[in-house]
């Protein structure tokens, strides 16, 4: 009797573990759906401005905007784009930054690579200017993912 009890319990076990990783990899894919990539321009060469502070985004629409942070900057056409001003430190030397901009439902996610080398053992750090395809409200919070590998 104990004996079917226990083969009971643990068939019961399996069935909620199988059910559990059936109904998560079902999310997973609902999640990646709903996530989109955005177009964005690297123009960081264009744009000479730094911000004060570091792990941040800052989301520009108007030349107005842009004039008040940085007083000789290009005039740019923000009647379809924002400009997003990104800044970060890391602990090595910086070799490379790229950034991807995700936007999920109503948020918006921008995931920076940092490819680090070993000149600076002190620290580095990094700057980035996009102008995105699509124009962003001033008041959204964009989420900044920094991942920093060795090249």
């Amino acid at each position: 009797m104990k004996k079917s009890k226990f083969k009971l319990l643990l068939l019961f076990i399996g069935l909620v573990a199988i059910a559990g990783t059936t109904l998560s990899s079902c999310n997973d894919d609902d999640d990646q759906s709903q996530k989109e990539q955005i177009s964005i321009t690297d123009i960081t060469t264009n744009i000479p401005c730094l911000l004060t502070s570091n792990d941040t985004v800052k989301i520009i629409n108007s030349n107005e905007e842009l004039q008040a942070l940085c007083s000789n900057a290009p005039t740019l056409d923000f009647s379809n784009h924002s400009l997003l001003i990104v800044s970060g430190g890391v602990a090595g030397g910086v070799a490379n930054v790229v950034g991807i901009l995700y936007k999920m439902s109503n948020n918006y996610i921008l995931s920076i690579n940092v490819s680090l080398n070993e000149t600076t053992i002190n620290g580095d750090v990094w700057r980035k200017c996009y102008l995105t395809s699509e124009k962003i409200n001033s008041n959204t919070i964009i989420s900044l993912q920094v991942n920093s590998h060795q090249k």
